[in-house]
C-alpha cells in the first residue's frame, strides 16, 4: 500500500504542511479499488488535524518531508512491524498498516466486541447513508464518494477523470455531511449552537449590542443560566412597610364652663359647646 503525497494533493508542505481545503481532496488509485476505477473522496476537518499533527511529530523527530516522502511511513507504527511488511522502504504494506489499525480499534473496544478495520469504512457508509436520508447527500454522490461503481447510467462516471465542477460538487455535498462523519463537533456545530443561543438572548430582551459583546461559542452551560437568569428571574419583592399603629383614642371630657380657661392652659382644645354650662374638651396631644 504505497501512499504518497499526489494521493492528497491540497496537502502543501511549504513551511509547515497544511491543507490548501477542508473537506481535503483525496484521489484513490485504481489499483487499490475493488472495482480497479480511480476515484475520489475527501477527508473532513477531524482527518485534517490528525494528520497534521502526525506529519509534525515526524517533523519533530527529525525527518525531512519532500514531494517524495511517504504519506504514512514505515517508522512510525515501530520496527517491529518492519519484518511484517516484508519491504525494504519506508512504505507501508496493506497487511503492516491493517494489523495496525486492528491494534488500535481493539485498544478501545469493550470486552467482548469485535472489530475488523472494515468497520471503519462500513462506519462511513452508514453515515453518508443517514445523511442521504435528511437530504444532505444524493445517492450518486455518496456512491461515488465510496468508490462504487455507478454503470453508464451513474451521473459521476468514475472510469473517466471527473471534471472540476464535478469534483467540487461532490466536495459540497461532502461538507454537508461532515457532522456526520466527524466524532467530534464541528465548526458547523458550534456555529449552529452559537447562533440558537444568539437567538434566545435576544428573544429575553438582550440588545444586539450586549450580545455582540458575549464569545457565545465559549459560553458554558453555567454562563448561560446566569444571562438568562438577569432577565428572567424577577428581583424579590422589598417587604412592604409596616402598618402605622394607630394612636390610642383620646377621650374627650365635658367640662363646666367656669373650668374651661384651666384646661385650655394645660393643652386641652375645645370640641363643641353643649350648653350654655358644658364644654365638650378634647385631651392635650402627647
Amino acid at each position: 500500500m504505497v501512499s504518497r503525497w499526489g494521493t492528497v494533493p491540497e496537502l502543501t508542505l511549504k513551511g509547515e504542511p497544511a491543507f490548501k481545503r477542508i473537506p481535503f481532496l483525496i484521489v484513490v488509485a485504481g489499483t487499490r479499488s475493488k472495482n480497479r476505477l480511480d476515484y475520489v473522496t475527501f477527508g473532513t476537518q477531524e482527518l485534517a488535524e490528525a494528520v497534521l499533527a502526525y506529519l509534525a511529530d515526524r517533523q519533530s523527530r527529525g525527518e525531512k518531508l519532500t514531494p517524495a516522502s511517504p504519506l504514512v511511513n514505515l517508522s512510525a507504527f515501530a520496527s517491529a512491524n518492519y519484518n511484517h511488511a516484508r519491504v525494504k522502504s519506508d512504505f507501508i504494506t496493506t497487511t503492516v498498516i491493517t494489523r495496525g489499525l486492528r491494534n488500535a480499534i481493539a485498544k478501545v473496544l469493550p470486552e467482548g466486541v469485535e472489530w475488523r478495520p472494515y468497520v471503519l469504512r462500513a462506519y462511513c457508509s452508514t453515515q453518508l447513508w443517514a445523511a442521504g436520508n435528511h437530504g444532505k447527500i444524493d445517492r450518486d454522490a455518496r456512491e461515488a464518494i465510496l468508490g462504487h461503481d455507478l454503470g453508464v447510467s451513474g451521473r459521476y462516471n468514475l472510469s473517466k477523470r471527473l471534471h472540476p465542477e464535478m469534483v467540487e460538487e461532490l466536495r459540497a455535498a461532502y461538507a454537508r455531511c461532515e457532522g456526520y462523519l466527524s466524532t467530534v463537533p464541528t465548526r458547523d456545530d458550534a456555529q449552529g449552537a452559537a447562533n440558537a443561543t444568539r437567538m434566545l438572548l435576544l428573544g429575553i430582551k438582550y440588545t444586539e449590542e450586549e450580545v455582540a459583546r458575549i464569545d457565545l461559542e465559549k459560553l458554558s452551560t453555567e454562563g448561560l443560566q446566569e444571562l438568562v437568569a438577569k432577565k428572567l428571574v424577577k428581583p424579590a419583592l422589598a417587604p412592604p412597610p409596616p402598618t402605622p399603629v394607630p394612636s390610642p383614642a383620646r377621650k374627650h371630657k365635658v367640662v363646666k364652663t367656669g373650668e374651661v380657661a384651666r384646661y385650655l392652659d394645660a393643652g386641652w382644645v375645645p370640641v363643641m359647646k353643649l350648653s350654655e354650662k358644658e364644654v365638650v374638651l378634647s385631651p392635650p396631644v402627647a
